[in-house]
C-alpha cells in the first residue's frame, strides 16, 4: 500500500489526490487477492481451485433464497416501480461478474451500490440481483475489505451488516466486526477524540465518524453486545462537541487546523448522520436523536434543492469548481472535464437512502413528499431512453455524459424509496 505523506490537514483537492493514489495501490493489491479462504457458508477449500467467476457462481447459487422482506409504508406508485425495475436492469449491465465489481465505480462506492441492490430487493420483493452481493464478497474478501481509509471500511461494514440482516450468513457479520475493530484502532486524543479519516494522517472528518457510529449501532442490534453501544455513545458525544453539526443544522465536512469545523456541505454527510441518529432513537427510544435528524433533513431539503425542488449537490450541480477526478476505476476514462468528482456522484443517493430510513421511523409525510418529488423527476426527466440515470435529476442536459454505476445507483436509491 502506498502511504501518502500528509504534513497538514488536507483540503478538498488534496484529499482527492491522496485518495486517488492510495486507492490505485489498493486496486493493484485487490487484483492479486483472489486466492481466498472460504468458511462453511461459502465452501471449505482454502483456495479457489477453478476460475474465480465460476467459483463464485458455484458458491453463491444458494444464497439468494435466504433474503428477507420489509414492507412499504405507502402505496406503491406503479410508474416509479416500473422505472426502478428498468434502471436496475441497466445497472446490472455495469456489473463485472469476473471481478465482482461495478465498472466505473470507486472502491468505496461498490458497497453503497450493493446496499442499493439490497434495498431494491427488500422493497420490491424481487431478489434476482442478490447474487451480486454474495459474488462481490467471495471474489474480494482476500484483503478483508481493508485499506487506508476508515470511511471506505465503514461503507463495506454497513453493506455486510445489511447482507447479514437479510441472509443471517455469519460470514457477513464476522467481516463487519473485523472492519469495525480495524476502524476503532484509529480513535485517538487529537481534537478530543474521534477516528481518523486517513489512517496515516491527522485529518478527522464527518463521514468517517458518522459511519463509525452507524456501524457500532448496527453491530449492537445484530449482536446485543453492549460494547458496540458504548462506542456509539462515545462517538455521538464527541461528534456533537466538535461543531461538525453547525447551528444551521448542516453537517460540515471535517476538522481543520486547530480542530475547527469547516469544509463543504455535502448531502452524504447530512444523510449518514440522519441514519445514525435514527438508529439511536430506534435503539434507545429517545426521540431527542431523531429530532436532530429531522432538523438536519429539513435544513438540507431547503438548502440543497434547485428551482425545481429536486435534490442537488450544491457544490457540483451548478458550478465547475468541484474536484476533477482522475481515478475512474474500471471505466477506461483518464480524466474528467465535467466539474464534479466520481465521489460526488454517489452522495445524493446516500442522503435519500437515509432520509427514507428516517421516514420509516417518524412517518413524517413531508419527507415522503420530498422523496417522491425526486423519484418522479428521475422517472420523467432524467432518463435518456435507455434507462440510464445522470447526475442532475431534474435537468438531463447538464452533465448528461456522466453516467456510470455511481450515478445510476444514486438515482435508483430515490426510485427505491419512491416506488
Amino acid at each position: 500500500m502506498i502511504r501518502p505523506k500528509i504534513k497538514e490537514q488536507p483540503n478538498e483537492d488534496r484529499r482527492s489526490v491522496i485518495k486517488s493514489v492510495a486507492r490505485k495501490a489498493a486496486a493493484v493489491a485487490l487484483a492479486a487477492s483472489l486466492s481466498i479462504g472460504a468458511g462453511a457458508a461459502f465452501g471449505s477449500s482454502n483456495s479457489i481451485p477453478i476460475a474465480a467467476d465460476a467459483y463464485a457462481t458455484q458458491t453463491c447459487s444458494g444464497q439468494v433464497a435466504a433474503a428477507t422482506q420489509i414492507s412499504l409504508d405507502h402505496t406503491v406508485d406503479p410508474v416509479i416501480a416500473n422505472a426502478d425495475n428498468k434502471a436496475m436492469s441497466a445497472l446490472q449491465k455495469m456489473y463485472n461478474p469476473s471481478t465482482g465489481l461495478f465498472n466505473g465505480a470507486q472502491w468505496w462506492q461498490q458497497p453503497v451500490i450493493l446496499q442499493t441492490i439490497m434495498d431494491y430487493s427488500q422493497l420490491s420483493h424481487n431478489y434476482k440481483y442478490m447474487g451480486d452481493v454474495c459474488r462481490t464478497f467471495v471474489l474480494n474478501r482476500g484483503g478483508n475489505f481493508l485499506n487506508a481509509f476508515n470511511d471506505d471500511e465503514g461503507w463495506w461494514a454497513q453493506a455486510w451488516l445489511q447482507a447479514y440482516g437479510m441472509t443471517k450468513n455469519p460470514q457477513y457479520l464476522g467481516m463487519a466486526k473485523s472492519l469495525f475493530n480495524n476502524m476503532s484502532e484509529s480513535w485517538n486524543g487529537e481534537c478530543g477524540g474521534g477516528i481518523l479519516w486517513y489512517k496515516y494522517g491527522p485529518y478527522k472528518n464527518a463521514i468517517a465518524n458518522e459511519l463509525f457510529m452507524s456501524v457500532a449501532l448496527s453491530l449492537y442490534s445484530a449482536t446485543g453486545d453492549k460494547a458496540y453501544l458504548d462506542w456509539s455513545f462515545k462517538e455521538y458525544d464527541w461528534f456533537m462537541r466538535t461543531g461538525l453539526l453547525g447551528r444551521s443544522n448542516q453537517v460540515k465536512d471535517g476538522l481543520g487546523r486547530g480542530c475547527v469545523a469547516g469544509g463543504g456541505i455535502w448531502t452524504y454527510n447530512q444523510g449518514e448522520l440522519i441514519g445514525a441518529l435514527t438508529r439511536l432513537t430506534r435503539i434507545t427510544g429517545n426521540k431527542l436523536y431523531i429530532g436532530k435528524a429531522e432538523a438536519i433533513a429539513t435544513s438540507n431539503d431547503a438548502e440543497s434543492t434547485g428551482k425545481s425542488g429536486t435534490l442537488h449537490e450544491i457544490g457540483c450541480a451548478h458550478t465547475s469548481h468541484c474536484n476533477i477526478s482522475t481515478d475512474n476505476l474500471g471505466s477506461g476514462n483518464s480524466k474528467r472535464t465535467t466539474g464534479f468528482s466520481v465521489d460526488n456522484a454517489q452522495f445524493k443517493g446516500i442522503y435519500i437512502m437515509n432520509l427514507y430510513y428516517m421516514y420509516q421511523t417518524d412517518h413524517n409525510a413531508a419527507y415522503l413528499d420530498f422523496i417522491l418529488k425526486n423519484a418522479r423527476a428521475i422517472e420523467s426527466k432524467d432518463n435518456n431512453g435507455r434507462n440510464i440515470i445522470g447526475l442532475n435529476w431534474s435537468d438531463p442536459s447538464r452533465y448528461w455524459s456522466v453516467t456510470e454505476a455511481s450515478t445510476q445507483a444514486s438515482g435508483i436509491a430515490a426510485l427505491n424509496a419512491g416506488q
